[in-house]
């Protein structure tokens, strides 16, 4: 069960980025306690721009901020991506959505990932 133990607040920056404005703090069976710090700066989810209709990197953003810090090295990649399909269920993801998008995180991440 994934627990928030905190707001998430974001502040846009000029480059479609995202800074985290307080530390975030989730709970998760896959990888305990999780603390997002102030100041992290993210893009949320990387949904390519000709899938926007189905879902936007906005959508979902606690499940993206956690996912993007993983992939920073504070995670390993297949943790990360498990957390990231894990927080998408918590809030209320229908599981065949969620789980595609796991599968692309799964295939397509290695490029992103810098553990």
């Amino acid at each position: 069960m994934v627990q928030f133990l905190s707001d998430l607040i974001l502040d846009p920056q000029p480059d479609r980025s995202w800074r985290v404005v307080f530390p975030f703090v989730v709970e998760t069976q896959k990888a305990g306690r999780l603390v997002v710090p102030a100041d992290f700066v993210c893009d949320l989810n990387s949904i390519p721009r000709f899938l926007w209709f189905a879902s936007t990197p906005t959508d979902f953003p606690e499940a993206g901020v956690v996912h993007d810090w993983g992939y920073r090295g504070n995670l390993s990649q297949a943790t990360a991506d498990a957390v990231y399909h894990e927080i998408l269920l918590a809030l209320g993801m229908n599981s065949i959505r969620a789980q595609g998008r796991y599968r692309a995180l799964r295939f397509f991440g290695r490029f992103a990932y810098k553990g």
